[in-house]
């Protein structure tokens, strides 16, 4: 039986200086690739390695891409429109009355 490596065996968190039991996490901090414990993984962001399974799955589910025709906004009945000069006074003018109605 092959003798255990050191590293194997204590592994330590570059973060915190813990031992990392188990496989420990592997995280993004800062731009590096490094795995740390448990605790100290909530600093960055996890790495997960997709499993051949998945991929598989993946390939199988794409479907021939269709090209949709882009539905345009048609307003109906609006007709010509009027540009005023006084629209604030209009618009006041209308808001006072509805105030005393």
């Amino acid at each position: 039986m092959p003798k255990p490596r050191s590293s194997e065996l204590d592994k330590e968190c570059p973060i915190c200086g813990g031992i990392i039991w188990g496989k420990g996490q592997k995280v993004l901090l800062e731009g590096a690739k490094i795995t740390v414990c448990d605790n100290c993984a909530q600093h960055g962001t996890k790495i997960y390695k997709p499993s051949t399974n998945v991929q598989i799955k993946k390939t199988a589910q794409r479907k021939p891409q269709t090209t949709l025709k882009k539905q345009t906004y048609k307003p109906k009945g609006i007709g010509e429109l009027e540009i005023v000069l006084d629209y604030a006074k209009r618009i006041r003018k209308v808001r006072s009355n509805i105030i005393f109605n």
